[in-house]
């Protein structure tokens, strides 16, 4: 195992931060993609929060310095056909993983998002 990390986060935080900065704040921390899987669910800042938490749990798994010039855009967490999700890495953040698996694990409610990711 190289790391574990989780993450939990208020929605209600998500939803201030979207009234606040809106586009600007949605653009920087999802990849188009992200956002399209977001707006198709019922509730659009429950899934924001959920792959904020996501993101945030992923950083925190890197042991190290392997995050040095890792942005938010460098890691996308997505749905399979199943529902099930998953991180899709991009190749800078592929490299300085190498061979490791990142698994993803994502759940929230009305209130909050958590989000636990191992990378082994």
């Amino acid at each position: 195992m190289l790391g574990l990390g989780i993450d939990v986060v208020e929605t209600e935080r998500i939803g201030r931060a979207l009234q606040k900065w809106g586009d600007r704040f949605a653009n920087r921390l999802l990849t188009p993609e992200e956002l399209a899987l977001c707006q198709a669910k019922g509730s659009f800042e429950q899934s924001f929060a959920v792959r904020f938490a996501a993101k945030e749990a992923f950083f925190k798994a890197l042991p190290g310095s392997r995050s040095a010039g890792l942005s938010w855009q460098d890691v996308a967490v997505l749905n399979a056909a199943s529902g099930r999700p998953y991180v899709r890495l991009s190749a800078h953040a592929r490299q300085l993983l190498g061979n490791h698996k990142v698994h993803v694990s994502l759940s929230h409610s009305e209130r909050t998002a958590v989000a636990v990711v191992l990378i082994e």
